[in-house]
């Protein structure tokens, strides 16, 4: 008889994350004379090992059975059974050649442009997760086009955040790299990087016991959540639950959008950095402080310059942290499951886009908006509200209703993807990515018609790529900002 499926309940801050595939692709040069099915196999031996060690990434994300103990409305899990180091291989990679003619030096020549392939080409899964019928934990896609390959993967994000997948990413090519090197062994990983109960333990010890009706606003802010839905449900529609994204997606009044790569050089980085600490009496700003308020500033003055400046209409930017390191040390850095919380600054929409301002004012705007999260016992409090929340489904992040003026920056500045190896054997640079990229239109189509932008991992030349998406519009005001002119250079 085979063995009976393992149940793993997601976290309070599993729920968090709202049903999509973030997929991003990794663009690996491939050795001369190895064929895409020699440059496959390896690939997908790798990921079984990776199987082998994380067996929960063979297993889908759905809805918990009722029955379950501890059971709230909206309780998501894992299921999945263990994975044989003997076994098939997963199906979850799929080997794709697309009909485009275009080589991968013609990717790196015009610096791997984001919209060069449509998202159905690069990748089999849909960007909405379907979690109600149960949907793969972990998703990937080999394009071999003449000269390299663009592997696209993403994890479905109530199973992990950013980080998390940062470290499968590692491990995914670290055991890559293994094979070709015939080694086989196999890296035992700490199980606790996996274990959904830690932070549950966690605050058994260190944690203070909150009522709900206690808890600070600012605290509900880091979940983002609207506390009059918990705390006074019967004014607010009998509890009303935020949509979850539809396959509809998001129709913009801005017209057609499209993405573009942007890049600071290191000297410019360094520059804007020192340029936002000239503010007398001031503790100095983190560089992705700096880079935001320049993205946030330039980008929303592009977007509003010819909108009516309404009194009293405010901007939002959205930040993810990650939380792992202040919330406890108990915690493992390399913790997979979901631990990014929601940084929400906003300045007067006029203030933000005057020539008055500068973007070290934004930036220290930016800074002390996240004073309160990083604050001791910050983090604490907020996971001791989110295990006490009775409907998971209120806890699906939300952007301030209606609004119109609404930034959301993901930041992976600090991920070490470019570092990543999957073995220099079969393929170029090293094994290295020569380049990572989103699959920025199908997020934008489902974003709710928000601003969006990532920030990608620093690269090894210690420069900044990030990706936006504008109108044609949006995209000759933008380049004639003299503040975003002397900073950063148009890419692709």
């Amino acid at each position: 008889m085979g063995q009976a499926a393992i149940h793993i309940p997601l976290s309070p801050l599993d729920h968090i994350a709202p049903p999509f595939y973030p997929p991003f692709s990794l663009y690996l040069p491939i050795q001369s004379g190895v064929s895409p099915t020699c440059a496959f196999r390896i690939l997908h031996e790798g990921l079984h090992r990776t199987f082998v060690q994380l067996p929960w990434l063979n297993g889908k994300v759905q809805q918990c059975n009722p029955d379950t103990p501890g059971w709230r409305p909206g309780q998501l899990e894992i299921v999945y059974n263990a994975v044989d180091i003997n076994g098939p291989r997963p199906y979850q990679l799929k080997f794709n050649e697309p009909q485009q003619s275009i080589s991968y030096d013609e990717l790196q020549e015009s610096a791997f442009p984001i919209e060069a392939f449509a998202y159905e080409t690069l990748m089999w899964a849909p960007f909405i997760a379907d979690i109600n019928n149960g949907c793969e934990v972990f998703v990937a896609q080999a394009n071999f086009i003449p000269g390299g390959c663009i592997l696209t993967s993403a994890i479905c994000h109530p199973a992990s955040d950013g980080t998390g997948f940062a470290h499968i990413l590692k491990y995914w090519a670290d055991n890559c790299n293994a094979v070709q090197s015939q080694s086989a062994e196999y890296k035992v990983l700490p199980p606790e990087i996996s274990d959904r109960k830690i932070l549950e333990r966690i605050w058994a010890e260190e944690g203070t016991d909150v009522s709900l009706q206690e808890t600070k606003s600012e605290t509900w802010r880091i979940l983002g959540i609207d506390p009059r839905s918990v705390l006074s449900p019967e004014q607010n529609g009998d509890c009303v639950q935020p949509e979850r994204p539809s396959e509809t997606g998001h129709t913009s009044a801005r017209g057609v959008v499209k993405s573009a790569v942007f890049y600071i050089s290191p000297a410019n980085v360094t520059t804007l950095r020192d340029d936002c600490d000239k503010i007398p009496g001031t503790t100095p700003v983190f560089v992705n402080d700096a880079i935001c308020a320049l993205i946030w500033r330039c980008l929303l003055k592009a977007r509003t310059a010819k909108l009516v400046k309404q009194n009293g209409v405010k901007a939002y930017l959205g930040l993810a942290i990650d939380g792992r390191y202040n919330f406890s040390p108990s915690l493992p850095p390399a913790y997979l499951g979901n631990f990014a919380l929601g940084n929400m600054s906003s300045l007067p929409l006029s203030d933000l886009v005057s020539p008055d301002i500068t973007i070290g004012s934004v930036a220290r705007t930016i800074h002390n908006s996240a004073s309160y999260i990083n604050a001791p016992g910050a983090l604490m409090a907020a996971y001791t509200l989110a295990r006490q929340i009775p409907d998971f489904r209120l806890m699906l992040a939300q952007a301030p209703a209606g609004d119109n003026y609404t930034m959301w920056i993901s930041s992976l500045l600090p991920l070490p993807i470019p570092s990543l190896c999957f073995g220099d054997s079969k393929f170029g640079n090293g094994g290295k990515p020569e380049a990572i990229r989103p699959l920025m239109v199908a997020q934008m189509q489902h974003l709710l018609g928000l601003d969006f932008c990532i920030i990608l991992p620093k690269g090894a030349h210690g420069g900044v790529e990030f990706v936006a998406s504008l109108s044609e519009e949006e995209m000759a005001l933008l380049l004639e900002d003299e503040d975003f002119g002397r900073y950063v250079m148009f890419v692709s």
